[in-house]
């Protein structure tokens, strides 16, 4: 309800001193930034925040500014997942597969195949709780690899993107042949019983279904090192299938989870020295994730956590266990997991060497477009689901180009290109 609530509260001003945004919907920085439920914090945040800009890497803070004001903060974790299809340990042991040797769909399709054969009442591949299978922005391209693309902050929508050799040119997302092939080979899935029926609708959390025995693997996104054994949420130990060889940490991974304080604050300067302790203070930090020592959680010897009383993440009377609390790289490493201790300081390390996209701090503004911006999601929210789950036909497909067409997709998408241009031809390029 958390997406809701900040809708209502906001739309009543409610007093909200300090928030996290999350990644869709009227609590997404876009949403929030554009209808100017933001405080601009720029001139705040060095006597208030002061400990909290060293410490981003270069370039991340780009990523929450409009027009050269800062608007929120990006949540200090870890950027750099690389997309993975994630499946049981026990299941891929029974198949017989090298996980090594799975490198794309076709891969892909063929392990789910060996899968259902011996285990043909489970669900196989579950789809996402935005009701899609692949999740992110990532594409299926003619060889059957997995391409990621630059959404370039558009938001949950992806109308926009730009793929590795377009250079500065937009597409429309759904236009590309990467789409199109996708959502062929969803639809080669779903007839094979690959992916279930109820997909386009499904709204629950894809480790749950898994955990109940009714799921076989998902694809997401997760950070180097991530080890999940039978203790974590999906209730079985996990192997993680990499499919692309690195992570581009774009705009819209930015803006994913940020820091913000809303204008319905009361004392805008308060929230920001609690937000200075938010990514300073490992005490605060674990608090917040894991609840009090020695009653929720316990420190191990070699400095990991643990649950106390042999409680789980499911059974704790506290766990909040979110990486996006400030500075996750603060937060104790639960121990079950099979994590090194040394995992935070790695994974920071590999966040401040990361490719960072070359259009990181292109924001653009469609306030005039904000009708034309509600049907579409209302378009995208109508047809996507299903094209996204494998119930593709060249009939629906068209019908929902033709309607993102008549609700003023093009002009949307000319809008957004004018302003990249004007951006790079500000920075001389």
């Amino acid at each position: 309800s958390y997406i809701t609530q900040v809708n209502l509260y906001m739309s009543a001003g409610t007093q909200i001193d300090l928030m996290v945004t999350l990644p869709g919907g009227p609590a997404h920085f876009n949403s929030m930034s554009s209808l100017n439920q933001l405080e601009d914090i720029t001139d705040l945040l060095p006597e208030y925040a002061p400990d909290v800009l060293p410490l981003l890497p270069d370039g991340w803070l780009d990523a929450t500014k409009i027009n050269d004001r800062i608007y929120a903060v990006p949540t200090l974790n870890d950027k750099t997942s690389r997309f993975a299809f994630v499946c049981r340990t026990d299941i891929l042991e029974e198949t017989g597969v090298d996980p090594a040797t799975i490198k794309t769909a076709d891969d892909i399709r063929d392990l789910c195949l060996k899968a259902k054969e011996l285990h043909p009442e489970m669900k196989n591949i579950i789809a996402t709780g935005t009701n899609k299978v692949i999740a992110g922005s990532f594409l299926i391209n003619d060889d059957g690899k997995f391409v990621q693309f630059d959404g370039l902050g558009d938001g949950d929508n992806q109308l926009i993107n730009i793929l590795e050799g377009d250079g500065t040119t937009i597409h429309n997302t759904y236009e590309r042949e990467e789409y199109v092939h996708t959502c062929e080979v969803l639809r080669e899935w779903y007839e094979l019983g690959l992916i279930s029926k109820d997909a386009p609708i499904y709204g629950g959390a894809a480790e749950e279904t898994i955990s109940m025995g009714d799921a076989f693997g998902e694809f997401q996104t997760y950070p180097e090192g991530t080890v999940l054994t039978s203790s974590s949420n999906f209730g079985h130990d996990m192997t993680l299938i990499y499919l692309v060889d690195n992570a581009l940490i774009t705009t819209g991974g930015l803006r994913q989870f940020t820091w913000a304080v809303p204008t319905t604050a009361q004392e805008p300067e308060a929230a920001l020295r609690f937000l200075n302790l938010l990514y300073t203070d490992p005490e605060v930090i674990n608090l917040i994730t894991w609840g009090i020592e020695g009653e929720h959680y316990q420190v191990m010897e070699d400095g990991t956590i643990d649950f106390v009383n042999g409680e789980n993440a499911t059974t704790c009377k506290y766990y909040v266990g979110w990486p996006f609390l400030g500075n996750s790289f603060l937060d104790g490493v639960l121990v079950r997991y099979g994590n090194a201790p040394d995992l935070p300081a790695i994974r920071y390390a590999s966040n401040h060497i990361a490719n960072v996209t070359e259009f990181n701090g292109f924001s653009f503004n469609t306030d005039d477009l904000a009708n034309q911006i509600t049907v579409i999601t209302s378009t995208v929210s109508e047809y996507r689901p299903s094209l996204a789950c494998g119930q593709y036909t060249e009939e629906r497909y068209n019908e929902f180009l033709t309607k993102l067409k008549d609700n003023g997709a093009d002009e949307y998408i000319a809008t957004v290109q004018e302003q990249l241009d004007a951006w790079l031809a500000a920075k001389g390029e």
